[in-house]
């Protein structure tokens, strides 16, 4: 489908408008680095060739009225008046990104505006900061800021789900979605945001995402859960966050954190780790190991975050015994939703269909499975 056409095309058939800007930003696969960027660690994401759109035309008042594909249904809101419904309702998402970006003083107007989507919603590949992301840049555009600074912008969505939606994510997701790179990972550094390409060759290596149908549940308490014990860690070990902690560090202060404190904080440490492992790993084309680096990340995931769920185990087995796979995990905040696998290109074709005939034959959920390429970033087009 060609999804710009396809919003223009509903803008002006739900509200009688031609657009002035369209603006595109993709969801995210995270390769390596899980639960770490809210420790300001490091994570190395794509950004997919999946996207959310969003086409708007200016209105002369303040108010917004958008519609959503997605949700199949219409928002309605002041610009003097941003209210959020509450329980993760999608337009608390666009309320926020309007409210942070008045935070940062930027001049807004009303607006009316489609969006449209093939970012799978609760499944891992962030559609939340895909929207976000995509919402900014239109809400910028159609106010005549059409350049804004990149890594400004990803804070603005950040803060934007941590005050206003509620969910404490780190910065990743927003910032991978803007500086992705075709054919490229993006090793990124969630404290200094500086940040590097690392190669991911399509002719070699192809990601697939295998949604394990089962919808994820409890995430938005248990994930501010993890928040809370990553911060008595890092204030039991007397670090800022994290990032700033080693192994021997950990191993040095066990006694002063509670178990589950002390297995939390070890699989942030060795994840950071994992994630350098992995980028030195591409660059020097040894799949192998980089695939044995997302197993090892699925283990941690599952034995020391308990972030897993039985669904999300049976899916990365079964994937790792398919020909071509080098290695599976899951990605996002887990409970449900999705893993990943990296597999050999020349055997990709063939991973899928086998990977969910075998998947579906043991569960009562129905997978999907299908590949994303690593592409470029969020922008106006």
């Amino acid at each position: 489908m060609d999804y710009v056409k396809h919003a223009l095309q509903l803008l002006e058939a739900k509200f009688q408008r031609e657009a002035e800007v369209t603006s595109r930003a993709p969801g995210r696969v995270n390769i390596i680095g899980e639960h770490t960027d809210y420790n300001d660690g490091f994570v190395m994401p794509i950004a997919t060739d999946a996207a959310t759109y969003t086409s708007a035309a200016p209105r002369d008042d303040r108010l917004v009225r958008v519609f959503s594909t997605t949700m199949g249904e219409q928002a309605e809101f002041s610009l003097d008046d941003l209210q959020a419904k509450g329980a993760g309702h999608w337009a608390d998402y666009l309320q926020g990104v309007a409210w942070s970006l008045g935070v940062d003083k930027h001049e807004l107007r009303g607006v009316d505006a489609v969006i449209v989507s093939d970012v799978p919603a609760g499944s891992g590949m962030s559609s939340s900061a895909a929207l976000e992301v995509s919402w900014a840049l239109a809400m910028l555009g159609v106010a005549g800021q059409r350049h804004p600074d990149k890594k400004a912008l990803a804070l603005a969505c950040q803060r934007a789900e941590n005050e206003f939606v509620g969910m404490k994510c780190g910065i990743m997701d927003q910032l991978a979605s803007i500086l992705g790179e075709r054919d490229s990972a993006i090793l990124l550094d969630c404290w200094t945001l500086e940040h590097e390409a690392v190669p991911l060759p399509a002719d070699a290596l192809t990601v697939v995402v295998m949604d394990t149908g089962k919808p994820r549940q409890l995430v938005g308490s248990e994930y501010n859960t993890r928040v809370s014990q990553c911060k008595a860690a890092s204030d039991a070990l007397g670090v800022r966050a994290l990032r700033d902690a080693t192994m021997e560090d950990l191993e040095a202060a066990k006694d002063k954190m509670e178990d589950i404190v002390y297995r939390r904080a070890r699989h942030v440490i060795c994840e950071d780790e994992r994630v350098f492992e992995v980028a030195e790993a591409l660059r020097e084309e040894d799949y192998a190991h980089v695939g044995d680096m997302l197993n090892q990340s699925h283990a941690s995931l599952k034995d020391d975050y308990e972030v897993s769920v039985a669904e999300l185990d049976l899916i990365c087995e079964v994937a790792r015994a398919q020909e071509g796979c080098y290695g599976a995990r899951l990605v996002g905040a887990g409970f449900g939703g999705c893993a990943m696998a990296l597999v050999r290109t020349e055997a990709a074709e063939a991973f899928a269909p086998a990977v969910k005939a075998e998947y579906d034959r043991q569960v009562d959920y129905v997978s999907r499975i299908f590949s994303v390429k690593a592409d470029q970033g969020a922008g106006l087009v």
